[in-house]
């Protein structure tokens, strides 16, 4: 009885704790992203600022 109960338990922990790590790297995944696009964006507005000079 006590040994099911355990195993239930631990076994809700690791559940957890894998749910808590795939959410840290969405967020890292996210970070990422956005940072990319970020970049992106600041090579396009650099660009277009030469074709515009030129």
């Amino acid at each position: 009885m006590y040994q099911a109960a355990y195993k239930k338990i631990k076994m809700t922990n690791v559940h957890l704790k894998t749910e808590h790590l795939l959410y840290f790297d969405g967020l890292i995944l996210i970070l990422i992203f956005l940072c990319s696009i970020a970049l992106f964006l600041k090579i396009v507005r650099d660009i277009s600022k030469k074709v515009w000079s030129s």
